[in-house]
């Protein structure tokens, strides 16, 4: 009695799990279609009438789904962690040269102004040590690493714009030109950080 109960309940969660599965690929492959075809009256007209697009215009904006709604939507993400990597290292740094400037503040101000003459005189002509970035000093090692990939990436993603052949298309024109504006914000910003961190050489 209680080994049929057990069977039945173990039938019952793999239909209910199969089920759920089921319903989760639909509903993404839906998404996929509706976004691909331009919204609700797109789709419907997909459906009703077939694909409106030539083969080759397809093509291009299949590549541009992709690229917009995969690709570049896993890339901000990155980028998201890189900043909140960047805010703490920055308020990390601060942290510490507060804590420097509470270990010397009972010395010798006379001393303190030659000994940061001197340290002037020392730099190359044109740079300062006030005027180099904190991060510059001590970047972490999975903050370097995240901005180089990140770089790569996108770099990567703007070849691949790049390559997407509108074919006269306006539509995809318009989307190439404003992804690419996405990427090229994207890029401006990782380029920032990887100044700030000393790493842009």
């Amino acid at each position: 009695m209680n080994g049929s109960h057990y069977s039945r309940t173990a039938q019952s969660i793999t239909t209910i799990t199969i089920t759920t599965i089921t319903a989760v690929a639909a509903t993404y492959a839906l998404s996929k279609v509706i976004s691909s075809c331009g919204g609700i009256g797109g789709t419907l007209r997909y459906i009703w009438e077939g694909d409106h697009l030539p083969p080759h215009i397809r093509e291009a904006v299949d590549a541009l789904d992709d690229l917009e709604y995969i690709k570049l939507v896993k890339q901000k993400k990155k980028l998201d962690k890189v900043e909140i990597m960047v805010e703490v290292a920055r308020l990390n740094s601060v942290d510490d040269g507060e804590e420097e400037g509470c270990d010397s503040g009972d010395g010798n101000s006379a001393t303190m102004i030659t000994d940061e003459k001197h340290e002037m005189q020392n730099q190359p002509q044109g740079q300062s040590s006030k005027s180099k970035s904190p991060l510059s000093q001590t970047p972490t090692p999975a903050l370097s690493k995240d901005l180089s990939m990140l770089s790569y990436t996108l770099d990567k993603l703007a070849a691949e714009i790049d390559s997407v052949q509108s074919c006269g298309d306006a539509d995809v024109k318009r989307r190439k030109k404003e992804i690419s504006k996405a990427i090229v914000k994207m890029m401006e910003k990782v380029d920032g950080y990887l100044k700030e961190c000393g790493l842009d050489s």
